[in-house]
């Protein structure tokens, strides 16, 4: 926070709430406070402005700018899966049987097969994908079924041995009357 000046980051965020109440004009406010912020990673807003800018574009119908602004994206990041998203909707919305269309859907599913969220649009993530934990495993542990069944005798036995640790008879000790002054 200290490369950061809190004016700026407090600025970017009425903006984008601004954005987010359906104002174009404060996206574009929103993507230029972004832009001047210093380089750092982790990058200090935690999701790129300009893939909200552009899908908030391509809602008001102004795809031509909306595409600009996917492509400035991916010139900045080229293998950013949320502008590549937006700009392949933005080629299925427009041209429906393009062959471009189908090469970034391909470069989307290139960028995005590891990650653990499935995307709605270039703004919004639509859920988790992947494997969930089973709910029966202990804080999504890895354990067999041997040991997930020893948990519960191995909690009882560890309270059990507090217990008696806690109410153990209490034994002077020389040292302590020194120091108390006895």
């Amino acid at each position: 926070w200290a490369v950061y000046p809190a004016a700026q980051l407090l600025s970017l965020a009425e903006q984008e709430l601004l954005g987010r109440m359906g104002t174009l004009q404060a996206w574009h406010r929103a993507a230029a406070i972004e832009a001047a912020l210093p380089y750092d990673e982790p990058p200090a807003w935690y999701l790129p402005v300009a893939n909200r800018l552009g899908e908030a574009l391509a809602e008001s119908g102004l795809l031509e700018e909306a595409e600009e602004v996917y492509r400035h994206s991916l010139r900045r990041l080229p293998k950013n899966g949320w502008a590549i998203l937006g700009l392949w909707q933005l080629c299925v919305r427009r041209w429906p049987k393009n062959s471009t269309c189908h090469e970034l859907h391909r470069n989307f599913s290139k960028a995005w097969r590891h990650a653990d969220v499935s995307l709605k649009n270039s703004a919004e993530v639509q859920g988790l994908q992947g494997p969930k934990p089973a709910p029966s495993s202990f804080l999504w542990l890895p354990w067999s079924s041997s040991t997930q069944a020893m948990l519960p005798w191995l909690f009882v036995a560890s309270s059990l041995a507090l217990l008696v640790w806690i109410w153990r008879p209490k034994r002077s000790c020389a040292c302590y009357h020194r120091l108390e002054g006895e």
